[in-house]
Formats: structure tokens, C-alpha cells, sequence
């Protein structure tokens, strides 16, 4: 009773469109899950995701769940999961992501979420990252790993260039060199891919540590397409 009646005055809402959840819902009502825009690129050779790695560095492959554009209801899904507190977003989302490509996932050995710098972790309180490695995780049973460490507090990569957004990205990063990597499969797993700048860097310090290690990259949304 104190349950409903807590609801009935601060009603669950929908991190999509705010609309009052049911009782069988969780932070997003079924509608919305329904018109999300999910790209399906896992199922797609050589999709655009794996395109903007072309030439850059060397991957297994790489998808995305959902397409991100400004003012859309992804955006608002990622800003509750950054900037509101939401960590159990991440978490809701990558458990959607493990259901819907398995496929992606079936010779995975670890996930590695793109770590925040530790003055960034302080101030969320959580990796979205790793939140959404934690969903995966739940439902797949593939070990998270935290060893790939941000050893630069960069700037925010929202309004910057191609250019900048590499510059600001590239040697941020350190990877523990153990042999436990070599020649495993490592799902890189970040929120967004844009330029692919932060998740090229990440590429190159896992690599320099660990040549044999063969990594593939997924990500919540892509933008920018």
C-alpha cells in the first residue's frame, strides 16, 4: 500500500517519452521500445559501423544498437544515462543489446568498457560504460574486465571537429599487459560512436599491449550517419 500510494504522488516515467509506466514496465514503456531505432548492423558484413574503422585500425568487427539523432528519443536515453543519474539505463539497455545480438557476442571472452578518467568517475558516480557491460554481462555470463584505464582527463568530444575529436583522444589510455589477453576475443563496449576517434585510441593502446588479442567494438548508438 505504501508502495502504490508513493506512485500515485512520484509516478515512474519513461526515459523516452515521459509518459507513466504500468506496472509491468521499466524505465521505458513498451512503445517506446517498440519505435526505437535499432539499426540491425550486427546482422550487416562490412556495415557502416566497421567502415569508420577501415584503414585506421584492425577489428574483428563492430555494431551499434540504436541510431542517434539530436532531439530523438535515443538522445534523451543517453542523456538520462550520462547526465541524470541513471545508471540502471545502461544496464536495461545492454541486457536489450545481449537479447537482440547474441549473434555478436558468441566467441566474446570479456567485455571492456571505455573508462572515464577518475575525476569524471568521482563526478557521476559510474562508468555508463561499464553499466552497460554489467547488462550484457547479466545476460550472456561474459566476464566484464576493467584494465584498460583514461590516464588523460580529455575535454568533452560533443562540439569538436573530426580532427580535434583524434587529437583529443589519441595515448589516452594505458591497457595491463598480461598474457591472459593473448589471443583473446575483446568486445570494446562503448554509449556513442561518432568519429570513432575514442574507440581508435582504445583499439591501438589494447593492441600495442596485447598484438594477438582480437577485438571487435559495440556501442549503443552511432551518429553522425
Amino acid at each position: 500500500m505504501i508502495k502504490e500510494l508513493f506512485n500515485l504522488f512520484f509516478p515512474h516515467l519513461c526515459v523516452c517519452c515521459g509518459r507513466v509506466l504500468n506496472k509491468q514496465e521499466y524505465l521505458i514503456c513498451e512503445y517506446c521500445k517498440f519505435d526505437l531505432p535499432y539499426t540491425n548492423y550486427h546482422t550487416v558484413t562490412d556495415n557502416p559501423i566497421e567502415q569508420r574503422f577501415w584503414g585506421r585500425v584492425d577489428i574483428e568487427r563492430a555494431t551499434s544498437l540504436l541510431f542517434f539523432s539530436k532531439g530523438s528519443k535515443v538522445q534523451s536515453i543517453i542523456h538520462h544515462l550520462k547526465y541524470d543519474n541513471y545508471p540502471e539505463v545502461g544496464v536495461l539497455l545492454g541486457r536489450m543489446a545481449a537479447l537482440m545480438c547474441s549473434s555478436f557476442f558468441h566467441d566474446v571472452d570479456c567485455l571492456v568498457p571505455v573508462p572515464l578518467h577518475l575525476k569524471k568517475m568521482k563526478k557521476r558516480g559510474y562508468n555508463q560504460s561499464s553499466m552497460i557491460c554489467s547488462g550484457i554481462s547479466d545476460v550472456l555470463l561474459i566476464e566484464q574486465v576493467s584494465d584498460l584505464k583514461r590516464t588523460v582527463n580529455a575535454n568533452s568530444q560533443t562540439k569538436k571537429s573530426k580532427i580535434e575529436r583524434y587529437m583529443n583522444a589519441i595515448d589516452n589510455f594505458e591497457f595491463s599487459n598480461s598474457d591472459s589477453y593473448s589471443g583473446k576475443n575483446i568486445a570494446l563496449i562503448d554509449d556513442v560512436i561518432t568519429t570513432g576517434a575514442t574507440l581508435e585510441s582504445c583499439v591501438m593502446t589494447i593492441k600495442k599491449a596485447q598484438p594477438k588479442a582480437k577485438i571487435s567494438v559495440f556501442t549503443l548508438c552511432c551518429a553522425g550517419l
